[in-house]
């Protein structure tokens, strides 16, 4: 039976986690879920999404952000205490215009449109302190189109290294990082940053703080990943490389 703390969160009703690419945002969204208790964080404005009763959803902000499509959305991303879970990254600005559409709002801020659109917000900022490592992760990922570990649908890891593109993406992750500090300071947010450090060093610590935030007591409920991290030999050998070449 659930406890009254599972089914009355008291301070946000869900977490909107904002992050950049290779973040480790998958790994926190699948701790979350392992709980049950925190919805199903997923980026639904952008992905595709599947779809229980086999009605298809276009792609794409521009139509997802129609008020049934979102409602909609929004129901899969919860759980059933009543509280759900949204990923966003740089596509934000999307998502923006299209809800200011639906919603004639035209002249509100960013911060307006979304907390109109989305009940009680708590807003996460997961980042990666080592961008390097997220850069090579990101590069392997869109050269393989391998983004999880056991994914059969890209080419493998026979690919070149090329310090250039992964100089490029730590640059795009560094700037996207200084666009997210932007965005919350200049709407009078305080975000709860989570490191995919953390994530890694805390788990069971980083979700109970996030229970917190929408009021729900995680209890004996176990606390695990549901992805399995992707990293391995390759991944380490040309951080290395490029850690070297930057130095010289």
């Amino acid at each position: 039976m659930a406890q009254a703390s599972d089914m009355a969160p008291a301070a946000g009703r869900g977490l909107l986690i904002c992050s950049t690419p290779r973040a480790g945002t998958h790994l926190l969204a699948g701790l979350l879920e392992s709980t049950g208790l925190s919805g199903k964080p997923r980026e639904y404005l952008y992905n595709c999404v599947p779809e229980p009763d086999g009605e298809d959803i276009p792609i794409g902000p521009a139509h997802r952000t129609q008020p049934d499509q979102l409602r909609k959305l929004m129901r899969i991303g919860t759980s059933a205490n009543g509280v759900w879970g949204l990923i966003v990254m740089g596509y934000l600005d999307e998502v923006v215009a299209g809800l200011r559409r639906y919603q004639s709002a035209s002249g509100a801020s960013w911060r307006e449109v979304i907390e109109r659109a989305f009940d009680r917000p708590v807003y996460v900022w997961n980042r990666r302190l080592d961008t390097a490592a997220q850069a090579v992760s990101l590069y392997r990922a869109l050269e393989t189109d391998v983004w999880y570990a056991d994914d059969v649908r890209g080419v493998g890891t026979d690919v070149p290294y090329r310090r250039d593109r992964i100089a490029h993406w730590e640059h795009m992750i560094r700037e996207q990082n200084e666009e997210w500090a932007r965005r919350f300071s200049d709407s009078g947010i305080t975000p709860i940053t989570v490191t995919y450090e953390d994530a890694l060093a805390d788990p069971e610590g980083v979700v109970d703080r996030l229970l917190d935030s929408v009021g729900v007591a995680r209890g004996d409920r176990p606390v695990q990943p549901l992805t399995r991290r992707q990293g391995n030999d390759v991944s380490l050998e040309w951080l290395a490389r490029y850690r070297r070449d930057g130095s010289t």
